[in-house]
């Protein structure tokens, strides 16, 4: 026995069917992976806000509302409605073969009518009940749409444009769908790892007086987070790292004991400046072996550091200091 199907509910523009939910999600999927690629490849790490009112963002990461991310948010999103006024979809829909128009003419919506229906996506956005909506009402409508005069229709193009050329259709929805392919498997395929490196090394000058056969450094660490998108990799902004002040006994100097190290960090410039940060460890210094201790660098970026460190030994307290500035070729790894 064959059971009875329910065709898909027609509009009153001429003939096509209303747009499903599951295409309209599909289609913001595409439309909020675009965004987070573009966003990842102008600035890594940075979190990206959803297209829609009321929907989460796509990821976590830094602020994206400023700098480079700021731009690509904005490009993006003028882009998109613009397509969705003009031509009825934005990238997604367009993928997926969807287009929101006029529900009395069938022709987009035109921009401020585009913008009017954002907004009104924020009554959606409560309890999201408006963005369900569209799987029992009769129209597939949102309440952003009932209000807007707006519906969302299986088309390629408005239904006032017909006839449309088939290869026009064929070449947009093909470049469409690959931008949105691309944006999900950009948020949903990626890989990732961390290294830590050092950028930068200055010996640590000992005071006047200090005893024979001890030497220190101070290096800076920074730790490097990779993304991988598509193939193309991605440096995100890292951590500000780690000051090191690392002290050696030479061969030969006699020196075997269990030491306290201790060291401070005060920057000399930029937000930090004057704010100090210290760090306490312990080791063992004799020739061969290594005593150090480390001090979180209290911001990121370049800059000139104030540091200095102190070794308590069984005849008493060695101290040494150094003055270190770092570039910006140093923390990208590019100083000679």
């Amino acid at each position: 026995m064959t059971l009875p199907t329910t065709p898909p509910a027609r509009t009153d523009l001429g003939g096509p069917a209303y747009a499903s939910w599951l295409a309209r999600v599909l289609a913001f999927a595409m439309d909020s992976g675009l965004l987070a690629l573009a966003v990842w490849l102008a600035a890594p790490g940075a979190a990206v806000p959803a297209p829609w009112p009321g929907l989460p963002s796509w990821g976590a990461g830094d602020d994206a509302a400023r700098g480079p991310a700021a731009w690509t948010v904005a490009a993006v999103l003028v882009v998109q409605l613009a397509l969705q006024a003009w031509t009825g979809a934005t990238i997604g829909k367009r993928a997926v073969g969807v287009v929101v128009l006029d529900d009395r003419t069938g022709r987009p919506l035109g921009m401020l009518r585009t913008l009017w229906r954002q907004l009104l996506h924020l009554l959606d956005a409560i309890l999201l009940v408006g963005y369900l909506r569209p799987v029992w009402h009769a129209q597939r409508r949102t309440f952003a749409d009932s209000l807007a005069r707006s519906v969302a229709v299986s088309d390629p193009w408005p239904t006032a444009w017909r006839p449309v050329d088939q290869r026009s259709t064929r070449v947009a929805q093909a470049v469409a769908a690959t931008l949105g392919v691309a944006g999900l498997l950009g948020g949903l395929v990626q890989s990732g790892g961390a290294t830590n490196r050092t950028v930068a090394q200055v010996p640590c000058v000992l005071e006047d007086g200090s005893p024979d056969g001890l030497v220190a450094r101070v290096e800076v660490d920074e730790p490097r987070v990779w993304q991988m998108r598509l193939g193309i990799r991605r440096d995100v902004t890292s951590a500000p790292g780690t000051v090191r002040v690392v002290w050696t006994a030479l061969p030969g100097s006699g020196w075997s004991e269990d030491v306290d190290v201790t060291a401070s960090l005060t920057p000399n410039d930029g937000e930090a400046r004057g704010l100090t940060q210290q760090g306490e460890g312990v080791g063992r210094l004799t020739a061969g072996v290594e005593a150090a201790v480390e001090v979180a660098r209290p911001v990121a970026g370049p800059g000139s550091l104030d540091v200095r460190s102190r070794v308590d030994l069984a005849q008493g307290t060695v101290e040494c200091s150094a003055d270190l500035t770092l570039t910006v070729a140093d923390l990208a790894g590019t100083s000679a």
